[in-house]
């Protein structure tokens, strides 16, 4: 594979969409000092800017008061927690309060209610106390610049103990509730999995005359939803790579002129997939995010946390969860993955490549450096091998170049804990050593120079992610 970069050459300026929200379990999770402190890190050091999580209307973070009110009091207090930190959240407004519930049904370990509402009025009259209730205590300035989100996933049965025209009328009550009390509110749904019902969502809202400020959906790259009853192993390796830019292209031209998010994404629907704790998924990462670049206005990652309880915690610290950070506050390869590109600057620049391989670059340009992004991927199963890739840099004087990669070998704190003999439990020393096998480490790299060009030949190996930072002191204009 090779790679040809003009140092002065053309580049379109990219939003860095991924920052904008990041993913929680439930609600309840947010008011332990674990989760916090997690949440604060992934602000400073990846740079998200909300979070979005289940259950705020569950019972544990609602109750009634003596005139038979709902207090939403518990969850202002995680709000003024999460404001706190200086992000935001991304608010799903789910689940049934049982107070409101037309039946018992439940999912996930903390028993919340998917049924739809006895009485659609009830709802929507929680929804314009609820929206009071944040105006009041946080100024409409604030509430105006969230985004409000009706329920999770209502096309799955496990979700929602009803059809989709009950969902729609659940969003109508709702969007309407809300906007009476805020009309610069921004809402909007239908929350689904695999990338489904958004022509259904905007033909309805066009002829109910209703708002729909942004379509927001989910996927993953295997059909089956929620990871149940299926072997996620063959299911991988029946899917193909890039699978979910696809996905995203299809809901962007369905979505049209109106916002689109995905509110949900990972490798996997499953929160015990060992490749979440593997390079693996840093790789994958990587090739996603670049993949959907200028298709979608946000990517939520589903989670940073493995603080997470919908099937049990985790008895051990890499189980395979969800989060890009473990239990321990260990670092897998995705979160080291997620803070190279948080250190990428908003031009990327256009390339020639030659060479086709499961390894691709994106080259960046911020200030007197070039960062070349390389990454090599695969799904599970299929043939993947180490690429050897030459990068000339033409018409430029280079003054260093720096690598930082995760790989097998590096940023992989998995690997010692294999080696220590895999611990249920971690001792203080454990997890330093841990966290400290997981960081980023700069090595600087020796480019080879011809005339006025310099080439850099690197090895990439498979399922690794590699950063070169090319300072550079001097490059010619192009004419």
């Amino acid at each position: 594979m090779k790679i040809i970069v003009k140092p002065n050459g053309k580049a379109e300026t990219i939003r860095h969409y991924w920052k904008e929200c990041v993913g929680s379990g439930h609600a309840s999770l947010g008011l332990r000092d674990d989760w916090l402190a997690q949440l604060k890190r992934v602000k400073k050091e990846l740079g998200f800017k909300r979070v979005r999580f289940h259950g705020v209307l569950n019972d544990e973070m609602t109750s009634l008061s003596p005139n038979n009110k709902i207090s939403f009091e518990k969850i202002g207090c995680l709000y003024d927690r999460i404001l706190n930190t200086g992000m935001a959240p991304f608010v799903e407004l789910s689940f049934m309060p049982e107070s409101l519930s037309s039946g018992k049904k439940t999912i996930f370990k903390y028993k919340a209610n998917v049924t739809p509402p006895r009485d659609y009025k009830e709802w929507g009259k929680m929804i314009h106390e609820l929206t009071g209730f944040l105006t009041s205590r946080y100024g409409s300035d604030t509430v105006k610049k969230w985004f409000f989100e009706v329920w999770n996933e209502p096309n799955l049965s496990g979700f929602w103990d009803g059809n989709m025209h009950d969902y729609m009328l659940l969003y109508k009550e709702s969007a309407l509730a809300a906007k009476e009390v805020l009309p610069e509110i921004k809402i909007g749904g239908p929350a689904t999995a695999k990338n489904q019902w958004i022509p259904e969502m905007k033909n309805f809202c066009r002829k109910e005359k209703l708002p729909l400020d942004f379509i927001s959906t989910h996927h993953y790259p295997t059909d089956t939803a929620l990871g149940f009853e299926r072997n996620l192993e063959e299911e991988l390796k029946s899917t193909k790579r890039g699978v979910l830019a696809e996905m995203t292209a299809k809901a962007g031209k369905e979505a049209g002129n109106i916002p689109l998010f995905y509110t949900e994404w990972n490798s996997s629907p499953s929160a015990r997939d060992h490749y979440h704790d593997e390079p693996f998924l840093a790789a994958f990462v990587i090739k996603t995010i670049m993949d959907n670049i200028g298709i979608t206005d946000i990517y939520s990652f589903w989670t940073f946390s493995d603080i997470f309880e919908e099937t049990g915690f985790g008895n051990k610290p890499f189980h395979g969860g969800f989060g890009l950070l473990t239990n321990d506050s260990i670092p897998k390869p995705a979160y080291r993955a997620f803070q190279l590109l948080s250190s990428l600057g908003k031009e990327k620049m256009i390339q020639r490549v030659s060479g086709k391989a499961t390894c691709e670059s994106v080259v960046f340009r911020k200030n007197n450096a070039l960062q070349i992004l390389l990454y090599n991927h695969q799904m599970p199963g299929k043939e993947i091998k180490s690429e050897k890739v030459q990068i000339l840099v033409k018409n430029a004087d280079v003054s260093s170049v720096q690598e930082e990669r995760i790989d097998s070998k590096n940023s992989n704190p998995k690997r010692l804990w294999k080696e220590m003999g895999a611990p249920v439990k971690l001792t203080g020393k454990q997890k330093s050593e841990l966290e400290k096998s997981s960081e980023l480490i700069k090595r600087n790299y020796e480019p080879q120079k011809s005339g006025k060009n310099y080439s850099i030949n690197i090895n990439v190996p498979p399922h690794s992610v590699i950063l070169l930072t090319v300072k550079l002191s001097y490059c010619k204009k192009e004419k």
